[in-house]
């Protein structure tokens, strides 16, 4: 028996629809279907998730699904360079905040050159597939849970109060200042996107 098959025979056997496991697995009924009929494979967390409602051994799914398995292996890698993609833009950040304090020659050299880095980055996870299109990020994962989406519209909403701010304040004499507040906002912002998605908190 093949993993799509396992899981919709448990989830049939539990008397539960796709419609139902969707919503208490927080993805969408498509990821579901596309489980089912093995166009797909969930994530390391989501197979935890998968494990616990249908009351089967996380172990027992690797060892008996090598593609499943391949998969699995294949996120851990995609995870860890998605954690290297958070630490070149927190580094960024961080040189774009300080910047108003220091304005010389090589510092905005270094701010290009991190900036150039997080772009070849990006260009190599969509290149390679390491990222791929339907990866639901926290900020864009409809299904995420309503305290979620109100910390994002919340801090999306100060976040853009703050670069108004800034922007105004270039033109008096405390424009360094709302500029690096809105910049340590940003890096604060990036720093909680990160913690939601690195722990899959729905």
């Amino acid at each position: 028996m093949e993993f799509g098959e396992r899981i919709k025979d448990q989830r049939e056997l539990l008397h539960l629809s796709q419609e139902e496991v969707a919503k208490r697995l927080r993805v969408s009924n498509k990821a579901i279907s596309n489980w089912e009929d093995e166009k797909s494979y969930p994530d390391t967390s989501t197979l935890i998730d998968i494990s616990n409602l249908y009351k089967i051994p996380y172990d027992e799914f690797l060892d008996d699904y090598p593609r499943l398995k391949e998969s699995i292996s294949k996120d851990k890698i995609r995870n860890n360079f998605l954690e290297l993609n958070y630490g070149i833009y927190a580094i960024f950040l961080l040189a774009l905040t300080i910047s108003p304090m220091n304005n010389g020659f090589l510092f905005e050299i270094l701010i290009v050159g991190i900036l150039f880095l997080r772009i070849a980055c990006d260009y190599f996870t969509k290149k390679t597939g390491l990222l791929k299109s339907n990866h639901d990020l926290s900020l864009v994962n409809r299904n995420s849970s309503l305290p979620i989406k109100i910390f994002f519209i919340l801090g999306f909403t100060i976040l853009l109060f703050l670069l108004v701010w800034g922007i105004y304040g270039i033109f008096t004499d405390e424009g360094n200042f709302n500029l690096i507040l809105s910049g340590v906002f940003l890096e604060i912002m990036t720093l909680s996107i990160y913690i939601i998605d690195k722990f899959n908190i729905k």
